[in-house]
């Protein structure tokens, strides 16, 4: 093995061929971008920027149907006001 002049072995710290462990920070990161991939319902191979557009739509999507809820509900409430509780609203959309 070679020595530089300090006297320490430097062919292992230099090794092309020497695959380093992921940091901690970056797992975290790609197990992060996994858990979204399976939640939005994604192919792994489409790139980082088109799963954040998935998300968004999804995330949009979920807004949507949070809205279209809470107008069934308020009309639901103001039927029930009006004494027409067993009138029930379907969701057709």
């Amino acid at each position: 093995m070679k020595q530089n002049d300090s006297g320490s072995d430097s062919s292992a710290s230099n090794s092309p061929s020497r695959i380093r462990k992921p940091s901690k920070k970056r797992q975290e990161k790609l197990q992060t971008l996994d858990k979204l991939r399976k939640m939005v319902g994604c192919d792994k191979s489409i790139s980082n920027l088109e799963l954040l557009q998935q998300i968004i739509n999804y995330i949009k999507n979920l807004k949507a149907m949070l809205n279209d809820s809470d107008e069934v509900s308020d009309v639901e409430n103001l039927l029930e006001q009006f004494g027409f509780a067993s009138v029930k609203i379907s969701n057709s959309k």
